[in-house]
């Protein structure tokens, strides 16, 4: 049988049925130091890779078989980065199999999608910001709510996820500033802050004040769901729905400007404003200064001392 994979003598082999898949899966799992959630996503990737296998009758994966496999997500339309998920879950399975000795690594040299480091989504400008902000009508507690959710992010740069996990009590007031303590990206804790400005206070007040609450309660709730006399607090999803409507309301009905874009619009002004490289990375909290040098890289490439404009003036 010219496809199965052979093993060292001393190994035992093992073919990758549905007998035996849960085991392979539970045991590289178990093995990895990640969070909960990237288990759950490692494993649901993991499964439909095996039931690709399972429906090709292949018991002993070759690496044409996860070739084979990145084609039909392809062929899903899926995004490059979705592909490159899968893959790469793929690829630390086999790494682990083979470092355990119980599989060969065939997903070895297998190539994951190019991705474009630049970002897919705009930035607003300092005056689109304003426009944002002054198209809320701020005449009821849900347009309040509104316009502080929408200022918070635009002065501070924070995630939707970061919002959404925030509560009253998260804010501080210390050393003369006051602080919302905010759980990042990937960590388990409050442990980062960003700094509220005067303008984000005063909405937020605003907001809070027409609310009755606990100082544990979320930041931001739903004010047409309820469970008994409890707000429920504003998930992602519905964060995410209620700043797109926000953005077409005030004219911004482009699919390049998304909620993350207003992200993307604090970390840039930021920038435009003269804060240097670091100062950019604390404020956006990320891990890696490559991302932050993106954006430096955008706004240099849109400047008037762009190439492109340089080439204009010598022609010209």
């Amino acid at each position: 049988m010219t496809d199965i994979v052979v093993l060292p003598s001393t190994l035992e082999t093992h073919a990758l049925t549905q007998n035996t898949v849960d085991e392979f899966i539970n045991m590289y799992l178990n093995n990895l130091d990640i969070r909960a959630t990237s288990k759950i996503k490692y494993t649901n990737y993991l499964k439909q890779f095996l039931e690709f296998l399972h429906a090709k009758k292949v018991l002993y994966p070759m690496r044409q078989d996860i070739i084979d496999f990145k084609e039909y997500l392809k062929s899903k339309e899926l995004k490059d980065t979705t592909i490159s998920s899968y893959l790469k879950a793929i690829k630390r399975l086999f790494e682990y199999l083979s470092t355990t000795h119980k599989y060969e690594n065939v997903a070895f040299g297998v190539k994951q999608p190019v991705i474009n480091k630049g970002f897919k989504k705009l930035a607003l400008t300092a005056q689109q910001s304003k426009t944002l902000l002054f198209s809320i009508d701020k005449s009821s507690i849900i347009g309040k709510r509104d316009y502080a959710m929408i200022c918070l992010i635009l002065h501070t740069g924070l995630r939707l996820i970061e919002l959404s996990r925030s509560n009253i009590d998260d804010i501080k007031n210390e050393g003369g500033n006051t602080l919302l303590y905010v759980q990042g990206k990937g960590r388990d804790s409050k442990d980062a802050f960003v700094i509220l400005t005067n303008s984000v206070i005063f909405a937020l007040n605003e907001y809070l004040n027409e609310r009755e609450y606990e100082p544990s309660y979320p930041l931001f709730v739903s004010h047409t769901l309820k469970v008994k006399t409890k707000d429920i607090r504003l998930g992602v999803n519905m964060m995410s729905s209620i700043i797109s409507h926000r953005l077409k309301e005030a004219g911004f009905d482009d699919e390049k400007i998304t909620p993350h874009s207003l992200r993307h619009t604090a970390i840039t002004l930021a920038l435009l404003a003269g804060a240097n490289l670091q100062e950019a990375q604390n404020l956006a909290r990320h891990a890696n200064m490559e991302t932050t040098l993106i954006y430096a890289h955008n706004i240099d490439r849109l400047s008037n001392s762009a190439p492109e404009y340089k080439i204009e003036e010598i022609l010209n």
